[in-house]
């Protein structure tokens, strides 16, 4: 997996131009980074938290990958809570 860092400074702008990283470039840095460690998938659902539901075709792409990655490893109590609170993960199943 790619280093939480280099994500995390691809979240704010292109490495290659400075300019911020457009959304279908954005998916393909998460999709490459799969398997996902759990500081991974918090950053995944904070990007979602930020993203907006206007591009939604990657939004869903977003939404996919970090329910199928979140079954893959045991979570944090605030990556799960956020899951839930913008609908992502299912509250009963999540919560206890």
């Amino acid at each position: 997996m790619k280093e939480l860092q280099t994500i995390l400074s691809a979240l704010e702008k292109d490495p290659k131009t400075g300019l911020p990283l457009p959304d279908a470039q954005l998916v393909r840095l998460f999709q490459d980074a799969c398997p996902l460690d759990q500081a991974g998938l918090s950053t995944l659902i904070g990007c979602i938290e930020e993203c907006s539901e206007a591009i939604y075709e990657h939004y869903r792409v977003l939404i996919d990958l970090f329910r199928q990655e979140i079954r893959h490893i045991q979570p944090d109590e605030e990556t799960i809570l956020k899951g839930i609170a913008l609908g992502i993960l299912d509250d009963e199943e999540w919560e206890g």
